[in-house]
């Protein structure tokens, strides 16, 4: 019974937190790139941008097929400033993950931050194409056509919005 007690005492001081967890993961296994990644997200949260990239650049190594790694990796730079490395991370996870709707999605934002506002348009179409639904894209993407001062096509979308959302 005393085993147990204490296996369950270390178990939770893990799960504490996803960044113990995360932390506790990589240390089992250094080489998994999910895991790299992760922990970068935990460490972005806490603030600690510099052991978050560190963290990040282990995923690419590790991982260099993971598109959202790199989606992460971008999202990381671009706070710090690195626009032309964010970009690069942006490009590296389309060719990755052509067809996923978070890589997409993550792309349009990066570029409608960026002020690139017909890719940002471009690649938020290209999202809808591969989930018509996801909500959050619509949004970016209506308000990038807004930007954009594109009234037919916010027309046509938010058209679309309604008619989704009563199917819904």
């Amino acid at each position: 019974l005393a085993l147990l007690v204490v296996g369950t005492l270390e178990r939770n001081r893990v799960w504490d937190s996803a960044r113990s967890l995360w932390e506790d993961v990589v240390a089992k296994s250094p080489g998994n790139g999910r895991a790299h990644m992760n922990l970068g997200l935990a460490l972005m949260e806490a603030g600690e941008l510099d052991r978050a990239a560190g963290e990040y650049d282990l995923a690419v190594a590790r991982a260099p097929g993971y598109a959202m790694a790199y989606v992460n990796r971008a999202i990381l730079r671009r706070a710090q400033g690195d626009l032309a490395g964010a970009t690069a991370d942006i490009e590296r996870s389309l060719a990755l993950g052509p067809d996923n709707i978070f890589v997409r999605h993550w792309a349009g934002k990066h570029y409608a931050e960026t002020g690139d506002l017909a890719r940002a348009a471009e690649e938020l179409a290209r999202a809808r194409v591969v989930s018509p639904r996801h909500a959050e894209t619509l949004k970016l993407l209506l308000d990038v056509e807004a930007r954009r001062g594109r009234a037919d096509e916010l027309r046509g979308l938010g058209a679309e919005g309604v008619k989704e959302t009563r199917a819904g």
